[in-house]
């Protein structure tokens, strides 16, 4: 092309805009579990939780049927001394009721690290708590023996209030000091079942009830075991079996706890005070709920001691 010719070849085209990135297809969503493995999977953790809430339960009537068949003075002092420990335990607990809720959150979210500390937390707590709980048990065992026996006109005379009264006391007192494996035991198995471990605190329960119904039989009746020879002990020796009992609840619970493959395994020194201050809020309310119910239990308690002996066939009106 010679110079100052014009140019007649055509202009570049214009460059198209590139093509905007395609959206990712969304995920499909996972299909919502059927209404029957939901029900199936709740009664599979449920059923045992709810078994050894019941055995829990059989402790304390295991020692009323056999004082009963013992004597009505052993059977009226079980009306005394098992409605006031059962209250102060139920009262005292509800500090830790929130122990299910933290952990089961914790193991729920994949953070295991967290859920033992709540664990062990709350164990720490309990112990404290069922030390506390002893000493005042231990303390009031005597007025609250007299203040709810039963007046002398009612049950035949001084002496049998007296029985009545100091049957209690000594119930009370012999139950008192485990206190702190009683709340121990029950804090751990609250862990567990907030773990989906369900099936090894229904399991210790019936080798505890086992053991308590055992001792029972052996110690308020008495036996001689070959060259062994053990007393008759009555109420305190329901008591004393049931101590037993709960302090082997504990041990094994701990035992448990303390494994390397629990999935929740606790050591002492995971305790935290962050943790402590959820347990508290969590259930402060459970404890003023628990104080209005178990007030109006031991009140109604008290009345039916009170009332004394029912005759029995009942006398016909002249």
């Amino acid at each position: 092309m010679s110079e100052g010719a014009p140019d007649d070849s055509p202009a570049p085209a214009p460059e198209s805009p590139a093509p905007a990135p395609e959206s990712p297809a969304p995920a499909p969503e996972s299909p919502a579990p059927a209404p029957e493995s939901v029900i199936a999977e709740v009664l599979r953790l449920t059923r045992p939780a709810v078994l050894t809430s019941v055995l829990h339960t059989v402790v304390f009537l295991a020692d009323r049927i056999m004082l009963g068949q013992h004597g009505a003075t052993s059977l009226a002092s079980m009306q005394i001394s098992g409605s006031i420990l059962w209250s102060v335990f139920n009262v005292f607990f509800g500090a830790l009721v929130g122990t299910v809720a933290l952990v089961s959150r914790r193991v729920g979210e994949d953070d295991l690290p967290a859920a033992r500390t709540v664990a062990a937390t709350a164990l720490r707590i309990s112990a404290l708590i069922g030390i506390v709980v002893a000493g005042l048990v231990a303390l009031g065992a005597g007025p609250i023996a007299a203040a709810m026996a039963p007046p002398p006109d009612a049950i035949g005379g001084e002496q049998a209030r007296a029985a009545i009264e100091g049957a209690a006391r000594s119930y009370m007192l012999m139950g008192s000091w485990c206190f702190p494996a009683v709340f121990v035991a029950a804090c751990g198995a609250m862990i567990l079942n907030g773990s989906g471990d369900t099936r090894t605190t229904f399991h210790i329960g019936l080798a505890v009830n086992a053991f308590n119904l055992a001792g029972d039989y052996l110690l308020i009746y008495g036996a001689d075991l070959g060259p062994i020879h053990v007393p008759e002990l009555g109420a305190t020796g329901a008591a004393l079996a049931t101590s037993l009992a709960y302090v082997l609840d504990a041990s094994l619970i701990l035992w448990v706890l303390t494994r390397p493959n629990c999935p929740v395994r606790v050591r002492p020194a995971m305790a935290r005070l962050q943790a402590a201050r959820e347990l508290v809020r969590v259930g402060a309310p459970a404890i003023a709920e628990r104080v209005v119910i178990h007030v109006g239990y031991v009140a109604f308690a008290a009345i039916v001691t009170v009332l004394g002996a029912w005759p029995w066939p009942p006398t016909s009106p002249s």
